[in-house]
């Protein structure tokens, strides 16, 4: 008896194993030694700062080349049309005005079509 009680432990055991290695977590024993369902944690959403600041470099280099293409009077005159229009063009002419970025990354832009051989 006490051979059989010792292999149906030795099964228990490896069951147990398997079944813990195979859902670790899905059950807490509480501190009365209640056994209850683990409760999952909620989807949390984050605020994607990397895809704002990857926005923040496209709309920099657009505006840097817009300014080295168009020169920066012709780009300022185009700003202030956009500005008389629609809420929408007026929006848009506040955040494609031209900054110290833009201008800088519109330098950086004609030093490098200077440095192309055709």
């Amino acid at each position: 008896m006490n051979d059989q009680f010792r292999e149906f432990r030795r099964r228990v055991g490896r069951i147990d194993s398997a079944y813990s290695r195979r859902v670790p977590e899905a059950f807490l024993v509480r501190s009365d030694g209640l056994v209850v369902p683990k409760v999952r944690s909620r989807l949390r959403f984050y605020f994607p700062f990397k895809a704002l600041f990857a926005g923040f470099i496209a709309v920099m280099v657009v505006k840097g080349f817009l300014l080295y293409s168009l020169g920066e009077a012709d780009y300022v005159a185009r700003m202030q049309v956009m500005l008389e229009g629609s809420a929408y063009q007026e929006l848009a002419a506040k955040v494609l005005m031209p900054d110290p970025v833009s201008i800088w990354a519109a330098a950086r832009i004609g030093e490098f079509v200077a440095l192309l051989p055709f």
